[in-house]
């Protein structure tokens, strides 16, 4: 998985040393891509108030709760 992970990294790379335009294209849709993805997760915590099969802990919302009641 170490290698797997740079592959997409080499191929943005070697897009823009043989194509300029098209590997700053290519690298503009990877990090809006990533934005994206980053904040569909957090609205997904935020809404259900935990973690997709994890456990980050109890939610900031319910510890309040917990304090002042």
């Amino acid at each position: 998985l170490i290698v797997a992970y740079a592959l997409p990294f080499v191929f943005l790379a070697l897009a823009a040393l043989v194509h300029p335009r098209r590997g700053r294209m290519l690298l503009t849709v990877l990090v809006l891509a990533q934005a994206a993805l980053s904040v569909l997760y957090l609205d997904y915590v935020h809404v259900r108030g935990r973690a997709v099969g994890g456990d980050y802990g109890v939610p900031y919302h319910l510890q309040s709760a917990a304090r002042r009641g």
